[in-house]
């Protein structure tokens, strides 16, 4: 085989593509039938497996077996799937770590630098900007990124994404000496575009790895990553403060800097290497399909919403929690754990949920329906003839906490499996372009949240907005109703003329094999 390269092929309209591969690695003979399958695309018809999975046939007819992932295509044992999955969970967790360091202090410090008088709105934004322009940058990075993993593989793209946030974060602990007010400025906005296009290359890419290797527990995958991320976002900014009183200004960010470097490393030996994965020519039609197939499209909204709805408690909670209750900022900063902890502790257990015994489209509308609750229960406007206590707005936010981190978890596997359904088998390219897409809805969602948050709030106060942003969540959620009673009746319709459940319900129902294990 020319240049000892082995790769797991199928067939598409426009012939042969190479999805997943392994260079310099041979299969075994259990897995010689997926091997460098040759012919053309009219004599490669598509057969349904024992395993109640679409297969594909070579050229000799010999069945290619289900869709492939990135664990066939390069032979990892068990052992060593976890341990990479370990791995980009710790990076994902020190790419939050990274993002959360300027909390603490860097406001405070900013300020400093404003030539005008401290109560200047126009420079309160300015430093407002430098932490909004990272989901900006996410957002457009995330779709890029997401057309070019097919192309040079996710080991890469999370190469050049580690390093660039290493350098990033390290070059940001000088840039509080630069004196000029607009160079300082200028600095910033380009240090932190920068790291929110890294950062979405390390979250587009640990999506396409993850779901390759763990294609039956995509939901539980993704709820652990989302603890992980909570817990560097709750633990970067105490790091930072104290990192700060210990060395200054520019200790933070030499210490994350050198921490996510040496992680960058250690994933870099944990990986295996990337192969000539494809083309990257159904980028677009996947984005289009991913916002005109009916459940697909409800999960993109709900993505965006969450992420909406979070980017509009995240400046605006800790002055009503002050200003209602009279809270320190100790005490603030305990409210937010309690916020982040949920969070942590709930999106695995809704993954674990919507892997193994309950369709995450069921669990869509409910998951809403109570991140809506917890909206309008959280500082109660007047109408409500409820008093704002602080009891009730701890167990509000764990509401909204609950709601929120079902609605990410699930958004993903939602998404995949409304793919799956139209056609879409598992490859590469539709996990990035996939990661790239919910990526991106989620940095749009905290772009936009803030700053129409902040308008409202400054407006109507902060009870009243918490209503307003209720109405989308509720919007969401009856969208997930309609569409999952649309689809029943679907079924309900077929079943009655055919006495058999639909194409589409069977690729949902478990394989015999499935109902087994289970």
């Amino acid at each position: 085989m020319e240049g000892e390269e082995v790769g797991i092929r199928h067939q598409t309209d426009g012939g042969q593509k190479t999805t997943y591969g392994a260079t310099g690695s041979r299969p075994s003979s259990g897995d010689e039938r997926t091997a460098q399958i040759a012919g053309t695309s009219d004599s490669a018809p598509v057969a349904a497996t024992d395993d109640g999975t679409s297969g594909l046939k070579s050229a000799q007819g010999v069945p290619a077996g289900p869709s492939t992932s990135y664990s066939d295509a390069v032979g990892l044992s068990s052992r060593r799937k976890k341990a990479i999955f370990l791995c980009l969970a710790l990076n994902s967790t020190f790419v939050m770590i990274c993002i959360a360091v300027l909390l603490p202090f860097f406001p405070q410090q900013a300020a400093k630098k404003d030539p005008s008088d401290s109560g200047d709105v126009q420079g309160a934004s300015a430093i407002g900007f430098i932490f909004s322009i990272t989901p900006l940058a996410q957002f457009f990075g995330a779709l890029f990124v997401g057309r070019i993993i097919p192309k040079t593989g996710p080991k890469m793209v999370l190469m050049i994404g580690g390093v660039l946030v290493a350098g990033v974060i390290s070059l940001f602990g000088f840039v509080n000496d630069i004196d000029d007010w607009a160079d300082f400025l200028v600095i910033c906005y380009a240090l932190r575009f920068v790291q929110g296009i890294a950062g979405a290359m390390n979250i587009t890419a640990t999506f396409a790895v993850l779901v390759g290797l763990f294609p039956n527990n995509v939901s539980l995958v993704a709820g652990t990553i989302r603890a992980f991320n909570g817990v560097g976002f709750a633990a970067g900014p105490v790091m930072a403060g104290a990192l700060y009183d210990a060395g200054g200004f520019t200790l933070p960010f030499l210490v994350h800097g050198g921490i996510m470097f040496a992680g960058t490393i250690w994933l870099f030996f944990t990986l295996p290497g990337d192969a000539e994965v494809g083309t990257g020519k159904k980028g677009n039609k996947m984005f289009k399909d991913s916002f005109t197939i009916p459940w697909s499209f409800v999960w993109c909204m709900t993505m965006f919403i969450c992420g909406t709805t979070i980017g509009m408690l995240d400046p605006n909670l800790s002055p009503f929690l002050e200003d209602e209750f009279g809270l320190s900022a100790t005490e603030i900063g305990l409210v937010y754990l309690v916020f982040a902890g949920t969070v942590a502790a709930s999106a695995p257990v809704t993954g674990y949920l919507g892997d193994r015994y309950i369709n995450p489209n069921k669990l869509q509308p409910p998951s809403m329906l109570v991140l809506c609750l917890g909206l309008v229960l959280l500082g109660p406007w007047a109408e409500t003839n409820l008093t704002s206590k602080l009891w009730r707005s701890i167990i509000s936010l764990v509401l909204v906490s609950i709601g929120f981190s079902s609605g990410i978890t699930l958004a993903t596997p939602g998404i995949l499996n409304a793919m799956h359904k139209a056609g879409y088998e598992d490859t590469l390219e539709l996990h990035s372009n996939l990661g790239g897409t919910v990526t991106a809805l989620w940095a749009a969602g905290l772009t936009i949240g803030p700053t129409v948050g902040t308008t409202v709030v400054s407006a109507i106060g902060f009870p009243k907005t918490n209503a307003i942003f209720s109405i989308p969540v509720l919007c969401v959620a009856t969208l997930g109703l309609a569409v999952g009673a649309a689809y029943a009746l679907k079924d309900l319709y077929y079943r009655q003329r055919t006495g058999t459940y639909s194409l589409e319900r069977q690729r949902l129902l478990p394989s015999k094999d499935q109902s087994t294990a289970m």
